[in-house]
Protein backbone atom coordinates (compact mmCIF):
# COMPACT_ATOMS: atom_id res chain seq x y z
CA UNK A 1 0.00 0.00 0.00
CA UNK A 2 1.31 3.36 -0.83
CA UNK A 3 1.10 6.25 1.36
CA UNK A 4 -1.45 9.01 -0.06
CA UNK A 5 -0.44 11.55 -2.24
CA UNK A 6 -0.97 15.49 -1.13
CA UNK A 7 -2.10 17.97 -3.17
CA UNK A 8 -2.80 21.16 -2.12
CA UNK A 9 -4.41 24.49 -3.68
CA UNK A 10 -2.26 27.23 -3.18
CA UNK A 11 -4.09 31.07 -3.02
CA UNK A 12 -1.67 32.65 -6.54
CA UNK A 13 0.20 31.62 -9.15
CA UNK A 14 -0.10 30.61 -12.42
CA UNK A 15 0.26 26.46 -10.97
CA UNK A 16 -1.98 26.44 -7.90
CA UNK A 17 -1.69 22.85 -7.27
CA UNK A 18 1.45 20.97 -5.89
CA UNK A 19 2.37 17.53 -5.10
CA UNK A 20 4.31 15.68 -2.84
CA UNK A 21 4.82 13.00 -5.18
CA UNK A 22 8.34 12.02 -5.33
CA UNK A 23 8.81 9.44 -7.64
CA UNK A 24 6.88 10.60 -10.75
CA UNK A 25 4.00 8.06 -11.48
CA UNK A 26 0.91 7.74 -10.46
CA UNK A 27 -0.69 4.19 -9.81
CA UNK A 28 -4.27 2.75 -10.19
CA UNK A 29 -5.24 2.50 -6.65
CA UNK A 30 -3.29 5.95 -5.23
CA UNK A 31 -5.15 7.88 -2.75
CA UNK A 32 -5.02 11.44 -3.92
CA UNK A 33 -5.57 13.79 -0.96
CA UNK A 34 -6.85 17.23 -1.41
CA UNK A 35 -6.51 19.79 0.93
CA UNK A 36 -8.33 23.04 -0.14
CA UNK A 37 -9.91 25.87 1.80
CA UNK A 38 -13.76 25.21 1.07
CA UNK A 39 -14.56 28.73 0.64
CA UNK A 40 -12.45 29.25 -2.01
CA UNK A 41 -12.05 26.05 -3.95
CA UNK A 42 -13.49 22.70 -4.41
CA UNK A 43 -12.33 19.60 -6.18
CA UNK A 44 -14.94 18.10 -8.91
CA UNK A 45 -14.06 15.11 -11.03
CA UNK A 46 -14.74 15.41 -14.53
CA UNK A 47 -14.20 14.41 -18.22
CA UNK A 48 -11.97 15.27 -20.61
CA UNK A 49 -14.32 17.45 -22.52
CA UNK A 50 -15.03 19.58 -19.05
CA UNK A 51 -11.71 19.10 -18.40
CA UNK A 52 -10.54 21.15 -22.00
CA UNK A 53 -13.38 23.36 -21.59
CA UNK A 54 -13.86 24.11 -17.65
CA UNK A 55 -17.62 23.67 -18.07
CA UNK A 56 -19.47 20.88 -15.73
CA UNK A 57 -21.31 18.28 -18.01
CA UNK A 58 -23.83 15.75 -16.54
CA UNK A 59 -21.55 13.09 -15.71
CA UNK A 60 -19.47 14.39 -12.62
CA UNK A 61 -18.57 14.29 -8.82
CA UNK A 62 -17.98 17.26 -6.63
CA UNK A 63 -16.14 17.78 -3.23
CA UNK A 64 -16.81 20.41 -0.58
CA UNK A 65 -14.65 19.82 2.32
CA UNK A 66 -11.69 20.93 2.20
CA UNK A 67 -10.13 17.58 3.20
CA UNK A 68 -10.82 14.95 0.33
CA UNK A 69 -9.07 11.14 -0.41
CA UNK A 70 -10.08 10.45 -4.12
CA UNK A 71 -8.62 6.56 -4.86
CA UNK A 72 -7.66 6.94 -8.58
CA UNK A 73 -8.66 4.59 -10.92
CA UNK A 74 -7.47 3.34 -14.12
CA UNK A 75 -6.49 5.46 -17.25
CA UNK A 76 -6.75 9.21 -17.10
CA UNK A 77 -8.60 11.06 -14.30
CA UNK A 78 -9.21 14.94 -14.64
CA UNK A 79 -10.13 17.18 -11.03
CA UNK A 80 -10.42 20.79 -11.30
CA UNK A 81 -12.43 23.42 -9.93
CA UNK A 82 -15.51 25.14 -10.59
CA UNK A 83 -15.19 28.23 -8.29
CA UNK A 84 -15.73 31.76 -10.19
CA UNK A 85 -12.23 32.07 -12.20
CA UNK A 86 -10.33 28.65 -10.79
CA UNK A 87 -10.39 26.48 -13.63
CA UNK A 88 -9.53 29.23 -16.35
CA UNK A 89 -6.55 30.51 -14.31
CA UNK A 90 -5.65 26.57 -13.65
CA UNK A 91 -6.73 25.22 -10.56
CA UNK A 92 -6.44 21.45 -12.69
CA UNK A 93 -5.03 18.42 -12.56
CA UNK A 94 -4.99 15.97 -14.68
CA UNK A 95 -3.49 12.42 -14.00
CA UNK A 96 -2.74 8.97 -16.34
CA UNK A 97 -2.75 6.36 -13.41
CA UNK A 98 -0.37 3.20 -14.52
CA UNK A 99 -1.29 -0.11 -14.18
CA UNK A 100 0.33 -1.44 -10.65
CA UNK A 101 3.47 -3.68 -11.24
CA UNK A 102 3.00 -7.07 -9.65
Amino acid sequence: MQPPIELEMLKAGPSMLKTGLKEGRFFHGYVLIFNYDPALHNVISVNQVSYDTCTIGSNFKAYHSGHNQIVLAKGWSNFLSNITGDCDNKVKIQVSSWPVLE
